[in-house]
């Protein structure tokens, strides 16, 4: 494995801390009146999500982590398993609901994602952050009430609720932003 020094550190880079790969969010390099200088960081431990920060020595090294990403196709959810197959091999990849549950409502069987891996297990899978979907069920929309700022709840395709304006009605194609599960617009099909 290849260390890398502070002096090297910048937005984005890969390293292992505590046992678990992190990336950086930010650094700042800082030179006290008396001491040693030091280089602060943010950081988001990849594995739990959570944003952390630390401040090593000026010339300290630290252990660059070796991040790949595949190309794989979203193939079935079995019990509390997901399973996905290699694009390029056709490899067969088993992983637990846990680990992607959040992104897991927004895939559909068949699509091809981005899969995230660091020594052989899944970080993360890379999902659009705007999707298509349709709306399975909500109150009947009235034509010309357009007014803003007023919502009503829907539920997606895919089992999800979320708030929409009043003349969104069911079977309408909507685009949804799967960061913040919010109504963007509605799409025509």
């Amino acid at each position: 494995m290849s260390q890398v020094s502070t002096n090297e550190f910048k937005q984005g880079m890969k390293i292992i801390l505590d046992n678990s790969p992190c990336e950086i969010i930010e650094n700042e390099f800082h030179k006290p009146g008396k001491g040693q200088a030091v280089m602060r960081i943010k950081y988001r431990d990849l594995m739990s999500n959570r944003v952390l920060e630390k401040t090593f020595k000026t010339g300290e090294s630290v252990e660059k982590a070796e991040i790949s990403s595949r190309d794989m196709q979203f193939l079935y959810k079995e019990n509390e398993k997901v399973i996905l197959m290699d694009s390029k091999n056709y490899e067969q990849f088993e992983c637990d609901e846990s680990k992607i549950s959040k992104k897991l409502s927004w895939m559909k069987e068949g699509e091809i994602y981005e899969v995230i891996f660091w020594e052989d297990s899944l970080i993360s899978v890379e999902i659009d952050n705007f999707v298509e979907i349709k709306i399975k069920e909500t109150d009947p929309g009235l034509k010309g009430d357009t007014a803003t700022n007023t919502f009503k709840p829907a539920i997606l395709e895919n089992g999800i609720e979320i708030k929409v304006p009043l003349f969104i009605s069911p079977g309408d194609f909507i685009s949804v932003d799967t960061r913040n599960m919010e109504y963007q617009g509605r799409v025509n099909k």
